[in-house]
């Protein structure tokens, strides 16, 4: 997943770039992370459900069908009307370039630090969030659902939060670091 990741969000966020004008680029991209954490608030919750009702096995057939509209909406994209993309000269060393000028552009390379790190130490939910639904509440999918809900709920409220800014500082950044870390810590040192 984080292969499939690492390749899907820059290719999906750059498509966006293509798809509203520059000074939009910012909210859209925020935007799209809204629909996504959406999903995983809802998506859960229907999952939950349709695997009592249907099954496992009918699920998965139902996802492995949902990327047919995703699919269809990509063939129907009129790429003459795509934004027109700066001029840029290509290069063998485009990630060794693009790396350079973020080591010496502090406003892109704090933020890439800081999120480096908090998404190391601190993006552990898939592993963790599952043995609290089953060890601590002694839940079912269900619990689990539920817990992987109210992430995507409070990702969709941060989102539209976010969206909302004209510009995104270097201390508001921290602070929130700061605040994350600090919730990780108090929850890793609950008894229960």
């Amino acid at each position: 997943l984080g292969v499939i990741e690492a390749v899907d969000n820059p290719g999906r966020q750059s498509l966006i770039s293509r798809l509203v004008p520059r000074e939009y680029v910012g909210n859209a991209v925020t935007l799209t992370s809204v629909a996504a954490n959406a999903s995983r608030a809802l998506g859960p919750g229907v999952a939950a459900a349709l695997i009592a009702w249907l099954g496992v096995t009918a699920c998965f057939i139902g996802n492995a069908a949902s990327f047919a509209a995703a699919i269809v909406g990509l063939a129907l994209m009129r790429v003459g009307e795509f934004v027109a993309e700066p001029a840029h000269e290509q290069s063998r060393d485009g990630i060794r370039a693009a790396l350079i000028y973020v080591h010496r552009t502090r406003v892109l390379s704090a933020p890439l630090i800081m999120v480096a790190v908090t998404g190391t130490l601190t993006w552990e939910f898939p592993v963790s969030l599952p043995l609290v639904a089953s060890s601590t509440f002694h839940g079912t999918a269900t619990t689990y659902g539920i817990a992987m809900s109210a992430v995507g709920c409070g990702a969709v409220a941060g989102g539209l939060v976010a969206a909302r800014r004209r510009e995104v500082h270097i201390r508001s950044l921290a602070v929130s670091a700061i605040v994350w870390g600090g919730v990780i810590f108090a929850a890793a040192l609950a008894p229960a």
